[in-house]
């Protein structure tokens, strides 16, 4: 096994687990959700990326439209919020989740 996506972190600990278990050669682990496992895990360099869908950006990108609409702008009916792409390198650039 060369790579290993999970669409949620907290999924990745079991792979984790199960790979550390079979005492397999750890895989490059990519997750989505940017919980505190997730993060944990990057820390521990068990899992190489979690995809975050960070609350900090969702809550400040909302606003931010509200504020348009308040300010009578016209804003798209859909708006992309970009995910971040947490590594070792990065971590220590967002705030820890507590969830």
């Amino acid at each position: 096994i060369d790579g290993v996506f999970c669409h949620w972190d907290n999924g990745a600990t079991g792979a984790i687990q199960a790979i550390q278990t079979a005492n397999m050669k750890m895989p490059y682990i990519v997750a989505v959700d940017g919980c505190k496992g997730g993060f944990d895990q990057v820390k521990a360099g068990t899992q190489a990326v979690s995809l975050m869908q960070n609350f900090e950006t969702m809550a400040t990108g909302s606003m931010d439209l509200c504020k348009q609409v308040l300010e009578g702008k016209t804003v798209e009916k859909i708006n992309y919020i970009k995910w971040d792409t947490v590594t070792k390198d990065n971590i220590d650039t967002f705030t820890y989740p507590e969830w």
